[in-house]
């Protein structure tokens, strides 16, 4: 954690940088504790390390478990 910024293992010996304030509760408290597992999405690149977001993973995969509850339930429509 440096600044307000934390700096996540990625794998592949890579690094990636997750703003703090997204792994935070209301009170500043951290929601996960160091070597937990957590979701995250790529956003973009910044000297070399990735951008991550967690509240955006999250989303994702929201819109993904949407997507394949459509189509299990695309039977259920019918033109008449």
């Amino acid at each position: 954690i440096k600044n307000d910024e934390v700096y996540v293992d990625i794998g592949k010996k890579s690094e990636g940088i997750l703003a703090l304030s997204e792994i935070q509760d209301d009170n500043s408290k951290l929601l996960f504790n160091i070597g937990d597992s957590i979701k995250v999405a790529v956003m973009g690149s910044r000297g070399g390390r990735s951008l991550l977001s967690h509240e955006k993973a999250l989303r994702k995969e929201k819109v993904i478990e949407f997507i394949k509850n459509y189509q299990e339930n695309q039977d259920d429509i019918f033109t008449v």
